[in-house]
């Protein structure tokens, strides 16, 4: 026990760790907060009863804890960080196939912030056909049209969740 409150005490005394220990509860809140925001065309209602009365029923209950809540109403974040960690294993596959990559990838340090920028620039659309494909799985997922699927209300649906 006292090796605990020495370490909290060492914690409180540096100005650096503290800083980083209250970016993440910030971070967390926010996230926590952004759980709550639907994204537009859900049909709310719907969606909270499907997923709950079927939330005990085993693999969706799980598929709705895996997503921490975002899947309940279909949150701002639910794709989450999946586009950017596919971006980034394509790209590391395309290092070793393609020649241009592969030279920067030899390049050092300048390489890897060039291969980092087209990774931000290959997530964007990836996760915009996530977002769509999110949509339609969601749909079959709970057995109905919860979610509108009118091409332009498709549309500003995963913009919304790509933004």
């Amino acid at each position: 026990m006292e090796k605990f409150l020495k370490k909290l005490q060492e914690i409180r005394e540096n100005p650096s760790i503290k800083k980083k220990i209250i970016f993440t509860l910030v971070m967390l809140a926010v996230y926590r907060l952004l759980v709550f925001i639907p994204v537009p065309f859900v049909d709310i209602t719907a969606l909270m009863s499907k997923t709950i009365s079927s939330g005990d029923a085993g693999g969706i209950g799980y598929f709705i804890m895996l997503l921490g809540g975002s899947l309940d109403q279909f949150s701002l974040i639910a794709v989450g960080l999946a586009p950017f960690i596919n971006a980034s294993i394509i790209m590391q596959l395309l290092g070793s196939v393609v020649p241009k990559l592969e030279e920067l990838t030899e390049q050092g340090e300048v390489g890897q912030q060039k291969i980092q920028q087209y990774t931000r620039y290959l997530s964007v659309p990836l996760a915009f056909l996530q977002s769509i494909g999110m949509v339609f799985f969601i749909n079959y997922l709970l057995g109905g049209n919860v979610i509108s699927t009118a091409p332009l209300s498709l549309i500003i649906t995963a913009f919304t969740m790509t933004v």
